[in-house]
């Protein structure tokens, strides 16, 4: 199996950054090979910002437990009511069903 996994690292907001001992590490991944159905041994990632200001994590990951070839999978990161990232949210709890379709009607005018 592929076994990556991304670990998270905290430090108070007054802490040195610079210094090692003022992080701290969770004690479990945040994504694993158990986090998200399809997406195994997530690794090597990045945040970015969407066009809407949204906060994006890219990571690597196999689409098996096999071993094949990595692909990219590309999420939105949440916030629980106490500030922590969700980075394991799936695409269906991400939207609500009801918002999955979008129907729109455009007036042309000169």
């Amino acid at each position: 199996g592929y076994s990556y996994v991304l670990g998270l690292l905290t430090a108070d907001k007054s802490a040195d950054l610079l210094n090692p001992g003022s992080w701290v590490k969770n004690n479990a991944p945040v994504l694993s090979y158990y986090s998200i159905k399809g997406e195994y041994g997530p690794g090597h990632n990045t945040f970015f910002r969407d066009k809407s200001g949204n906060l994006m994590i890219a990571y690597h990951a196999q689409e098996t437990m096999k071993r094949s070839p990595r692909c990219t999978a590309i999420r939105r990161v949440h916030f629980g009511r106490d500030g922590t990232p969700i980075f394991d949210m799936s695409a269906e709890r991400d939207l609500r069903h009801e918002l999955t379709r979008v129907k729109s009607t455009a007036e042309i005018t000169d």
